[in-house]
């Protein structure tokens, strides 16, 4: 794999950098890979729970999903 092509595979795995264009900005900000994307739209839409708070199952999973991420 060519250094040219490996570029590319890295920048597909990004929406927001479609196009010829370059993105240069703080972290707080930055381009989110759709791995990220997905895993924040799951958490948000179908696993949504309070973190450490709740004694129910849901609640446990996004707690161990949480530290698991940190």
């Amino acid at each position: 794999m060519t250094l040219q092509t490996a570029e590319l595979v890295v920048k597909d795995q990004f929406p927001g950098l479609a196009g010829d264009w370059h993105y240069l900005d703080t972290a707080a900000t930055a381009q989110k890979p759709l791995a990220v994307i997905d895993a924040t739209v799951r958490a948000m839409g179908a696993d949504y729970a309070t973190v450490h708070r709740g004694v129910y199952a849901r609640s446990a999973d996004m707690t161990l999903a949480f530290e698991a991420a940190r």
